[in-house]
């Protein structure tokens, strides 16, 4: 590793130097974060790295909604041509509009069919609210055991209320 001698005699490393310049980075990224009004987001959770050790700014939290929410299919087993009916069923504990994402993924992970994100659906506090949606199997669906997946997502898509994945099979033979 090359290796650089300061004004003192003592030796910097190229990994050292790294370090300290990503820290400075960092350091900078989070000032024009908080200088600029903007957010950062965790990539794992997705959710919002809390800034406020560099703010003196007060910071207020809005409480997310909480969701419960189901998905079913019409039937267990079907063959390619045959139309699958997917029911989406979910409750919040407040009124508010959301956006339902409905998925089937195949057998080897892909995604096959993805439910349309037209217009948000309005949900009245502890009422459950349903969408059901069709898919019709192309003729040339492989067969195996196919999963449903479902998120509620907030007006602006940018926060997941409810993340269910692979909840409900079903088979094509």
């Amino acid at each position: 590793m090359a290796e650089k001698e300061n004004k003192r005699g003592t030796r910097l490393s190229a990994s050292r130097v790294l370090i300290l310049l990503s820290i400075l980075l960092l350091v900078i990224a989070g000032y024009n974060l908080e200088r600029y009004s903007g957010s950062a987001y965790f990539a794992l959770t997705g959710r919002p790295l809390n800034l406020d050790f560099w703010s003196s700014k007060p910071s207020f939290s809005q409480a997310l909604p909480v969701f419960s929410g189901t998905e079913t299919f019409g039937r267990s087993t079907l063959a390619p041509g045959d139309t699958q009916t997917i029911t989406v069923s979910a409750t919040s504990n407040t009124t508010i509009s959301a956006y339902f994402e409905a998925w089937i993924t195949s057998p080897k992970g892909k995604q096959v069919w993805k439910s349309p994100m037209i217009n948000p659906v309005s949900f009245k506090a502890g009422k459950p609210t349903t969408t059901t949606y069709s898919y019709a199997l192309p003729a040339g669906l492989p067969p195996g055991v196919y999963t449903g997946s479902l998120i509620i997502n907030s007006q602006d898509t940018h926060t997941d209320y409810l993340a269910k994945e692979n909840i409900v099979r079903f088979k094509v033979s």
